[in-house]
């Protein structure tokens, strides 16, 4: 397996223009809003035959005057969920970081076209790759492809989360990332009832929250995020599980946090022996309502797991332990519309 990590988002940049202009016979793009429109052009213009598959979100990608949703109106997917999954495929290399017409598609047309397009792609891409490696067991890593497509009644990727959490024993040690902390009540209720292995949770300090200068009701979302996060620790702490569990935020100058992941750690290991990749925020609007897809990593080899371990710790080094004091600092307090939106609308944060 030949894998490469993309350790900024300038190299992620880079590298996805890269396979894209090495690529020969075919695209998928499937993400929020635009990426390299320029680029594909060009490629397909040169080539002639190239096949390109985009999907994008419709809402999201209206953002700004000149956007995605415009120069790609006729190949947009329009639907009331969000379109979340951020995957790329060009020839045979795969990068993961998680159709509007003229006319409206109704909700059975869309769930046709998401169940044929995108869940069809995954059940043949399995497929192929079970008759390719039956009775070749000989590697040190495996790739498992998930999704989460709560139109389609798909939920892969939270029933393998909420396994993974469940099956953490003592010794064991999980770092989960999100941009947006806001976890399942399941996920939650499992983190404090059904494991007793070590958590660290990493999230977005406000300052590092993508709507931080945001307008009108938006302008709240990042204290709601701390009201939930607050809420979170009080629970970890009135249980006494406050040294087994911490939280922590990212806070870097002129940086935002969207980050996305699990780092899962063996007892008497340093390293981690599994990784979740992918765009889910293991939030309630992840599993109840956006498109998600992320590939679950599992690996012996000594080389991938220290790079593992780096990506983990890179996360780490700019961070601050979200505590108590912290999440009640008069700066920091949410106003009481704020709590009273995000209990009454928990599941579309």
């Amino acid at each position: 397996m030949v894998s490469n990590e993309l350790t900024s988002p300038e190299w992620c940049n880079e590298m996805k223009g890269f396979v894209l202009s090495s690529s020969e016979n075919k695209c998928w793009i499937i993400s929020i809003h635009h990426f390299q429109i320029q680029t594909i052009n060009e490629r397909v213009n040169d080539l002639g035959h190239m096949k390109v598959n985009i999907l994008l979100d419709a809402n999201r990608g209206s953002r700004g005057k000149i956007n995605s949703r415009k120069m790609l109106l006729p190949l947009l997917i329009h639907s009331k969920q969000c379109q979340h999954m951020k995957l790329y495929l060009f020839d045979d290399d795969v990068l993961i970081s998680g159709s509007y017409h003229p006319y409206k598609f109704s909700r059975k047309t869309y769930i046709k076209a998401a169940k044929d397009k995108i869940w069809g792609f995954y059940k043949k891409s399995i497929k192929n790759s079970s008759y390719k490696t039956l009775g070749n067991l000989d590697h040190d890593s495996w790739v498992f492809p998930l999704l989460e497509l709560p139109p389609l009644s798909v939920h892969q990727d939270s029933k393998v989360t909420q396994r993974l959490l469940e099956g953490a024993e003592q010794g064991c040690s999980l770092t989960l990332s999100t941009g947006y902390f806001n976890l399942t009540d399941q996920y939650v209720d499992t983190i404090l009832q059904k494991t007793t292995a070590r958590f660290r949770i990493l999230m977005a300090h406000p300052k590092a929250n993508g709507f931080l200068k945001a307008g009108g009701l938006a302008s709240g979302i990042p204290g709601a995020y701390t009201g939930l996060a607050l809420e979170f620790l009080t629970r970890v702490i009135s249980t006494g599980q406050d040294e087994r569990v911490t939280m922590f935020e990212y806070i870097r100058n002129g940086w935002t946090y969207h980050a996305k992941g699990l780092w899962y750690t063996l007892p008497n290991n340093d390293l981690p022996s599994l990784t979740l990749i992918g765009s889910s925020n293991f939030g309630s609007r992840s599993v109840r309502r956006d498109l998600e897809t992320q590939i679950a990593l599992i690996t012996t080899n000594e080389s991938l797991r220290l790079r593992l371990k780096e990506e983990e710790d890179r996360l780490n080094k700019h961070t601050v332990q979200f505590t108590p004091e912290v999440g009640t600092d008069p700066d920091r307090k949410p106003a009481l519309w704020i709590l009273t939106t995000m209990r009454l609308f928990k599941t579309f944060f």
